[in-house]
């Protein structure tokens, strides 16, 4: 569960930066990026709402769960892999050719999302827990979740406060000396998640009147970043 669930808020995450008035310069069909975000939020939804039923019937995950990871992980790498090479991107020829595999590659992105939701569809039908025909005290929130909006419209995962409080201590602490806070673990844990709500929490607003978010490929040169 925590897997799916961190992947699929991480992507969340990024297409709402990218509809972002900050990106609107990025080359793309931002009808696209809409339709998907609307999908991704469904499922994120699902796996808050229904969790706890679906693992008092573990028949009807049927992997499911781990479609929702691979599928957002998927198109995570994608999109943000094509606003860098556009970034990058030295010509408008380039910018062009950057355009043309995106092109070819998103629908396929947006099959996965849509076979995931349409399989949700009907696991809802198949253990009769549609929303409308249920007791509102039927249905429980995903364990170990709690679904808290921020004031930077960002989710924070119950179970990461203590991580979440340690950086932000560490960050407005005393100490004057410039730092680097690493956040390391396994793919799909949640570490995009933790970082972007430190990033926009109010207290961290408040503090910094510079804040940066800059993503980073494996191949990058420092001096592009800075």
């Amino acid at each position: 569960m925590a897997g799916a669930y961190a992947a699929v808020v991480s992507l969340r995450h990024v297409l709402e930066d990218i509809l972002h008035p900050t990106w609107q310069w990025i080359l793309l069909d931002r009808r696209q990026i809409q339709s998907l975000l609307e999908n991704i939020t469904s499922l994120q939804h699902f796996l808050e709402d229904y969790h706890a039923l679906l693992t008092s019937k573990p028949e009807a995950e049927d992997g499911l769960e781990s479609q929702m990871a691979k599928a957002s992980y998927a198109a995570e790498d994608i999109i943000e892999s094509f606003v860098l090479d556009q970034i990058l991107a030295p010509s408008q020829v380039q910018v062009e050719r950057i355009l043309t595999c995106f092109s070819q590659d998103f629908p396929k992105v947006m099959q996965d999302v849509d076979s995931i939701e349409k399989k949700v569809m009907e696991i809802k039908e198949k253990i009769g827990v549609v929303k409308d025909q249920q007791p509102v005290n039927s249905l429980q929130p995903a364990a170990g979740f709690s679904r808290i909006v921020a004031p930077g419209s960002r989710d924070a995962m119950v179970g990461f406060d203590s991580h979440l409080h340690q950086i932000m201590e560490r960050l407005i602490g005393q100490e004057a000396e410039l730092q680097m806070i690493s956040i390391v673990g396994m793919g799909g844990i949640g570490k995009t998640t933790l970082a972007s709500n430190v990033f926009d929490h109010p207290t961290i607003v408040e503090n910094f009147d510079i804040r940066a978010w800059v993503t980073i490929s494996q191949e990058h040169s420092v001096r592009e970043i800075f």
